[in-house]
């Protein structure tokens, strides 16, 4: 998530600064070649944010550059060369940490298999819902970290609809949220109490009176752009770092939403 948001910052500072050009357009695609399989190797929700991104930049670009052959056959040489250079060093020097999804993985792959032994003609979905002998139905996937998050979320959900109160104004701030109390979620030095989605936390600290304040506040920042400049280009700021923010807990930390606001705020008064 840190890499992502530098990642954007940068590319988007440097290609508006060069007012879309062709310099522009091979710095976006070096950048990219060196960090996109840094991405995949690390994080899907963060190669899926930044891919979003470039298509996005490049369709803008398209129009606006002019294409000589040898520089083109240059390009292709270099891009290929990084691809290669950064995906060696992403497998070889970057290390990740196991937190036995893979164990998590296999679990409920058995749990589809044995409720659902007639229905294995074309394999395991990647979502399906199941419903326990206790409980209401929920939603499962055979991706092993994918559906250590959604369990959590299908918990802060249940829990808060507990009852009405908690679902207006959630639990606040003091106490750790009831869903992240169980051992397994609190990860090797059981210090964690993030549910790893920013919209999740806030519905759960907050409720609803919180997240439609935070609605309210993303209506006014793209409404006041779009008054001020007569485009949406700040959505492909704020939609890659929200998604990211979906599957983790960046939002969480004291670096990130810093940054993200920052930057946010100078966009708002400022297009580049």
């Amino acid at each position: 998530s840190d890499l992502v948001i530098i990642f954007l910052i940068t590319n988007f500072l440097f290609i508006r600064h060069y007012k879309f050009n062709r310099f522009a357009f091979e710095i976006i695609i070096f950048n990219s070649s060196l960090f996109l399989p840094l991405f995949l190797y690390k994080s899907r929700a963060a190669l899926i944010a930044v891919v979003f991104y470039l298509l996005y930049e490049i369709i803008n670009l398209k129009s606006k550059i002019k294409y000589k052959t040898s520089r083109n056959l240059l390009l292709i040489i270099v891009l290929s060369f990084n691809l290669v250079f950064s995906t060696i060093v992403s497998q070889k020097y970057v290390i990740t940490e196991y937190i036995g999804f893979e164990e998590v993985e296999s679990a409920f792959i058995d749990l589809y298999k044995s409720r659902n032994a007639n229905q294995m003609g074309d394999g395991i979905p990647f979502f399906f819902f199941d419903k326990g002998s206790n409980g209401p139905k929920r939603l499962y996937s055979r991706d092993g970290n994918l559906n250590w998050r959604m369990q959590i979320w299908q918990d802060v959900w249940h829990d808060l609809k507990k009852t009405n109160q908690n679902v207006l104004f959630g639990y606040g701030y003091k106490d750790k949220i009831p869903a992240m109390n169980i051992e397994e979620r609190q990860g090797i030095d059981l210090k964690n109490e993030n549910v790893h989605n920013n919209f999740v936390n806030i519905f759960a600290r907050g409720g609803l009176l919180q997240v439609s304040l935070f609605i309210s506040f993303y209506y006014f920042v793209i409404t006041t752009y779009k008054s001020r400049y007569g485009n949406y280009d700040i959505l492909i700021y704020i939609l890659p770092i929200l998604f990211v923010s979906f599957f983790d807990a960046a939002m969480e930390n004291a670096h990130f939403p810093l940054l993200y606001y920052f930057f946010l705020g100078r966009l708002h008064i400022k297009e580049y």
